[in-house]
């Protein structure tokens, strides 16, 4: 599989794999070009290893089956694009700021709906707590989100405000494309 300069070869042996990998490393090195000396290697799919691929964290898979998730590197990019409009002294409603980040959301879902569930569950919960502290500081309460902020601004709370959730709408994602309405 290629995409621009990123390439998986899958095998069934390992054998198979030294051979492509010596077949891959002479064409690029005909075409001028180097293969990463970090980023190459001969993984097995089937184990807990895995290996990253176009944002994507591939592990586990045989027989056609297995996980895939966003890989630690994309949750921090969107970690990052969020933190500056989810700042804790952040001013303007909680509908206006969540009709602001749902803009991203919406777009790293796109990309990111075909992970397993339960990797888009850490990054609701993110930025909930994201939206908490804000509240929280907006009542003169400093310091980390606790369970008195959950209980006050439960799940439910922000979804009424408009908070677009990444597993509900993935969900509704996978009930739509299986046909199950």
């Amino acid at each position: 599989m290629r995409y621009a300069d990123d390439m998986v070869v899958c095998c069934r042996t390992a054998a198979e794999a030294q051979a492509a990998l010596a077949e891959v490393a002479s064409w690029t090195q005909a075409a001028g070009l180097k293969l990463h000396p970090v980023k190459t290697r001969i993984v097995t799919a089937a184990g807990l290893e895995g290996f990253d691929f176009l944002g994507y964290h591939f592990q586990g898979y045989q027989d056609g089956r297995g996980t895939k998730y966003p890989r630690q590197k994309s949750h921090q990019k969107l970690r990052d694009t969020l933190a500056p409009k989810l700042h804790s002294g952040r001013s303007g409603s909680i509908p206006t700021i969540i009709q602001e980040i749902n803009k991203t959301l919406k777009g790293w879902l796109g990309y990111f709906k075909y992970s397993r569930p339960s990797a888009l569950r850490s990054i609701d919960q993110w930025t909930r707590d994201r939206l908490r502290r804000i509240l929280r500081r907006r009542q003169k309460r400093h310091g980390m989100v606790k369970g008195r902020e959950r209980s006050a601004y439960p799940n439910q709370w922000f979804e009424m405000q408009g908070f677009y959730s990444l597993i509900t709408a993935q969900a509704k994602w996978i009930q739509s494309s299986t046909g199950n309405y």
